[in-house]
């Protein structure tokens, strides 16, 4: 009887002890925190850390005198929201809504303002977060009478202090002068952070990112200065090369070029034919040189050279390009002949080397080198007419269907994998245990002897 209160005992201890861990940790704000780290001392530091962050010990008033007394605070706040939502004046002008188009019908907007269902309302509140809280512009005047023909139609008055241009980087200072002097709204620079993320309005490579990326992981936040202890291309490595599993930009972006290249060959589309009839003309896909073109088109290229060979086409009907895609196993014919033989341009597909549902013999030999012609009579049946079109296989997995891991795993760099490694990390050993007997291994710990190397 006493054992059986025990357990009840301890098990309604274990409930507390898990809400009290949710709780602060919903007031820490912690969605990064893994369940079972159970240590309120660290949250409630989070939370006073937070409070202190977020405490307002003076504020602005629309002088620019600043205040400090508390009672003063909180009488400007009351003073600044009571101007934002009280109409200081009534609209009365609504020309320019007769310039705006009307993009929907009737029928339209009564289903966007009609109420939404209770499902509606139910999916939506289940994807929330359980662990948070609910070119160039203006270069007239005549920007100013559209701004304040805004203001008299809908009753809402531009905050020009909190207003901002945003201009080409290379415009001219004395036109950003006349725009700052004709609106009242200073210029800023690009980018913009909007909801917590940054804006460009230029295209950002990869290289902008993986710093960023790198800082965040050994100081905890982008703008962090703390020492990298071990180069990024190392960290990028699979666990048994040396590395901690992360993947390298540049590694995922390469295989997911290689499945549009993938998509490209194998699945016609209306893009693929657009891509084809902009780019190749009357070539073949597999032997386009590189030239002018967009960057996609360009990376598409750059993964061809590299996983073209691995899509095997299996031989049914025999609709698979002779030279030019890989039915052999070997790879593309145009690659494997010989100058000598040269391409016998008459031949398109595969079945036009058979005879009666057999191979044409004398023809293989005669365009093919001999060990090449007996690979093709040997290895691989004869198509015949009745069956379906040759179909494309994925050589890197067993079942044939194209994966962007195998992509990234074949087109990665690679070292040579060793069994120590494999050794350091154990599954269910926390990653912070792992990563410092990696960094002990490695000697990346910051002693003396690595501090002296390092500088």
């Amino acid at each position: 009887m006493n054992r059986e209160r025990l357990q009840k005992v301890q098990a309604e201890f274990i409930k507390c002890l898990a809400l009290e861990e949710k709780y602060w940790q919903q007031k820490a704000g912690m969605t990064w925190f893994k369940e079972g780290d159970r240590n309120t001392k660290f949250f409630h530091a989070q939370v006073r850390g937070r409070r202190k962050r977020l405490q307002l010990n003076r504020i602005q008033n629309s002088g620019g005198t600043w205040i400090e007394e508390e009672q003063e605070i909180a009488e400007e706040a009351i003073k600044f929201y009571e101007e934002q939502f009280t109409e200081a004046v009534t609209p009365s002008s609504f020309d320019i809504l007769e310039h705006v188009p009307n993009m929907i019908n009737n029928e339209q907007n009564a289903e966007l303002i009609k109420q939404p269902t209770k499902e509606e309302v139910k999916v939506a509140v289940l994807g929330l977060n359980g662990d948070s809280a609910g070119g160039q512009m203006m270069k007239h005047p005549l920007i100013m009478q559209v701004l304040n023909a805004y203001e008299d139609a809908s009753g809402q008055l531009i905050n020009k202090t909190k207003s901002a241009v945003y201009l080409h980087h290379l415009t001219d200072m004395e036109l950003v002068s006349k725009v700052e002097r004709i609106t009242g709204i200073h210029r800023n620079d690009f980018p913009i952070i909007y909801l917590g993320c940054p804006i460009f309005y230029a295209r950002r490579k990869l290289e902008y990112y993986q710093p960023l990326i790198t800082k965040f992981f050994w100081s905890n936040s982008v703008g962090g200065t703390s020492r990298h202890w071990a180069l990024w291309n190392t960290l990028c490595m699979p666990v048994e090369e040396g590395g901690i599993g992360f993947r390298l930009l540049h590694d995922v972006a390469k295989a997911l070029f290689s499945k549009l290249w993938w998509n490209f060959r194998t699945k016609p589309s209306l893009w693929s034919s657009f891509v084809c009839q902009k780019y190749c003309k009357k070539m073949n896909s597999v032997v386009v040189p590189w030239k002018r073109g967009s960057r996609i088109w360009r990376k598409m290229l750059e993964c061809r050279d590299l996983i073209e060979h691995q899509i095997f086409w299996q031989t049914k009907r025999g609709s698979s390009l002779f030279w030019f895609e890989n039915w052999t196993g070997l790879g593309a014919l145009y690659f494997l002949v010989l100058q000598d033989f040269g391409i016998d341009e008459t031949v398109q597909n595969v079945h036009d080397v058979t005879l009666d549902g057999e191979w044409d013999v004398d023809r293989l030999f005669e365009m093919l080198p001999e060990d090449l012609a007996v690979h093709i009579l040997e290895k691989i049946k004869p198509p015949l007419p009745q069956q379906a079109l040759d179909m494309p296989c994925w050589m890197l997995e067993t079942r044939g269907y194209f994966s962007v891991k195998s992509a990234w795993d074949y087109t990665r760099r690679r070292d040579e994998p060793r069994i120590t490694y494999t050794m350091i990390w154990v599954k269910g050993l926390p990653f912070k245990i792992a990563f410092f007997m990696w960094k002990v291994w490695k000697a990346k710990l910051s002693l003396d002897d690595f501090l002296k190397r390092v500088g």
